[in-house]
């Protein structure tokens, strides 16, 4: 019997439909296999030997047939072994004979991942990412503190705005009441501080795309509604509601020359930049931002050699060191604000009169000497009566702008008169350093005699009566400090007035009580007003119902009461109001911005007939807080350098 013939039917059973491999024939003829083969795997198939003839490659036909042979031998064995085989509830996890998906044609290579280590070019346009960091100097309500805030902004920008890099702020003591607003801020978006600006574009909207380009210079404001401020590294601005004012490189030439700082003594002293913050130059700070004539004003900023980018490419070792003019971009942030808070003071001026008489009730604060140069400039009378009431340390200074004003804009064919008054006394007693100086306040008889001096000046050589005193009388009266004490005081005594020899008597043919009506018991504001049917009105752009005159500005703006039950907060309830009162009455707490009065300023500064007092300027890391406290207690401005971030 062959050695075939030995294989136990149990194998043969395996593969019944097989031949038998080509490699057993030709074992089984040759004699090859032995004994020991055989006995040694009763039930598994004879393992057949390759055939080989010296060192030449089997056939691959016979390749393939062993190949099939040793899969269909290895699953003989796992079959045959009870720990191999799958039970039913597991029989999912067997594994199915899947055809593998087929491969696309146009299958393109794999980029090669670059090293794990980090690479300056492996990172990514940064400017076109989703977002963007920023900074900003911001509170989450007034009981909060001030301080540096981290945000982002979203790119690309909506269609109807423009992205702006900050690169100065202007911050006026009037910014400061924008945080009075928010009592009780229950979100998560900060109030930011500041409305005036200065930088260059870096995104802009589709739909803005006509008007703005990236790498623009601009200056304007931001929406008062708005919880957004100038004082951050980059703002999201939205041309209409914001004020945006594009210039070009001629405009930025023109003002390098210009100096837009409001001295007293027009001397053109520079600005000293990055001076060391210490204890002298705190005193000296608020010092110089309690008084309204600064003893020696300086100036921080920095600016370039190169005109094409005066503003931009300023080194932080000049600001540190160097005295160097005020920059072009730090200029058009310090000019929007006030001349656009001054313009809305005048709104309601009757333009129509041709000798105009006015009172500026704290006229030596920011915001006052804005109006009087805005009057002096813009507006054309016959006659211009000015009346300044301003603190008595102030006087100095205000008489020496007084003089330089009369030269600057005067006009042989005008009149132009300008008085100032003070309302307090200064006080030289002796007192400890640290200790506080109270304020001794005038009389208010003694302070309406000399309103009643200023007002009673003849245009020509006739005398004033009753028949012409409404000449005489005032158009407009501006509040910026609080005008209860002297003004809405009903208990003036002018009969005991009449009985002083004071060189007013010399210029009227009747008595004062006759030309103030004496009889009628009503304010001292509404005797030297014009009647109602002249259009004389009164303007209060801080809390009419305070107390005393004050430059605080928590004291004098005080939106707790600009609320709902307000009326003359709304323009259309007011005018109905004034249906009813003695006198027209106009309450602008709230700043209002137009796009057209921001281009004005630009261009009087540019004719060099608007100026600013300017009490520091600043980088805004440098004791911030310490600016904008002495900016609270007293009025101020200070422009701020906003660092690259």
């Amino acid at each position: 019997m062959s050695e075939l013939e030995q294989i136990p039917a149990s194998v043969s059973e395996v593969d019944l439909s097989q031949e038998a491999p080509p490699y057993e024939e030709a074992t089984a003829a040759a004699g090859a296999t032995t004994s020991n083969d055989t006995e040694s795997s009763p039930s598994s198939p004879t393992k057949p030997k390759k055939k080989s003839v010296g060192f030449a490659p089997p056939p691959e036909e016979d390749l393939r047939e062993y190949h099939k042979y040793l899969k269909q031998k290895e699953e003989a064995e796992l079959k045959s072994s009870p720990f191999h085989k799958i039970p039913p509830e597991l029989a999912y996890l067997e594994k199915k004979n899947k055809q593998a998906p087929p491969k696309p044609i146009d299958q393109t290579p794999k980029q090669a991942k670059p090293n794990s280590r980090l690479r300056l070019s492996d990172l990514p346009d940064l400017s076109k990412l989703k977002f963007f960091d920023v900074k900003d100097l911001s509170v989450q309500n007034k009981e909060t503190e001030l301080q540096f805030h981290y945000t982002t902004i979203d790119l690309p920008p909506s269609s109807g705005s423009v992205i702006v890099d900050i690169k100065y702020g202007s911050l006026n003591s009037f910014d400061l009441s924008k945080v009075n607003q928010y009592l009780l801020n229950m979100s998560n978006v900060k109030v930011v501080l500041g409305y005036e600006f200065a930088g260059v574009v870096t995104n802009v909207g589709s739909s803005m795309q006509k008007k703005y380009a990236v790498g623009d210079y601009v200056f304007g404001l931001i929406d008062p509604t708005s919880r957004r401020g100038a004082l951050s590294s980059s703002q999201i601005i939205y041309p209409g509601r914001d004020v945006l004012v594009r210039v070009d490189e001629g405009v930025l030439d023109q003002l390098e020359d210009i100096d837009i700082d409001l001295d007293a003594n027009d001397d053109n002293k520079a600005f000293e930049v990055g001076e060391e913050e210490g204890e002298e130059e705190n005193a000296d700070v608020a010092k110089s931002l309690e008084t309204s004539q600064p003893t020696e004003p300086t100036k921080e900023s920095a600016t370039d050699s190169n005109i094409g980018e005066p503003a931009l490419k300023t080194s932080r070792s000049t600001l540190e060191s160097k005295k160097v003019d005020l920059p072009s971009l730090a200029k058009l942030s310090a000019i929007s604000l006030l001349y656009n808070r001054a313009k809305q003071m005048l709104q309601s001026l009757n333009t129509r009169n041709k000798k105009v008489n006015i009172l500026i009730n704290g006229a030596d604060t920011d915001i006052g000497l804005t109006i009087i140069q805005v009057l002096l400039a813009e507006y054309q009378f016959e006659f211009l009566s000015l009346i300044l009431v301003i603190r008595e340390k102030s006087l100095d200074y205000m008489d020496k702008l007084i003089a330089r004003f009369e030269k600057k804009y005067y006009d042989p064919s005008t009149i132009k008169r300008l008085k100032c008054i003070p309302f307090d006394v200064v006080n030289d007693g002796l007192y400890f350093p640290g200790e506080k100086v109270p304020i001794s306040y005038k009389k208010p008889d003694f302070f309406a005699t000399e309103v009643i001096d200023a007002l009673l000046i003849p245009h020509s050589n006739e005398l004033i009566d009753k028949s012409n005193v409404s000449d005489y009388k005032l158009d407009l009266f501006i509040d910026l400090i609080g005008c209860k004490k002297y003004f809405q005081s009903t208990s003036t005594k002018l009969h005991e007035i009449e009985t002083l020899n004071l060189p007013f008597k010399q210029h009227i043919s009747t008595s004062i009580e006759n030309l103030f009506d004496a009889n009628t018991k009503e304010p001292f504001l509404t005797r030297i007003l014009k009647p109602k049917k002249l259009g004389s009105a009164v303007v209060s752009g801080c809390k009419f119902t305070l107390k005393e005159p004050s430059y605080n500005i928590d004291k004098l703006i005080d939106f707790s009461e600009q609320g709902v039950l307000n009326p003359w907060t709304s323009k259309w309830s007011s005018n109905i109001l004034n249906n009813w009162t003695s006198y027209n009455y106009y309450e602008e707490i709230y700043l209002k911005i137009k796009q057209k009065w921001a281009e004005q300023a630009l261009q009087l500064v540019l004719d060099d007939k608007l100026k600013f007092k300017i009490d520091k300027v600043v980088d805004w890391r440098k004791d911030y807080k310490k600016y904008v406290k002495a900016l609270k207690e007293n009025d101020g401005k200070i422009i701020l350098e906003v660092e690259e971030f």
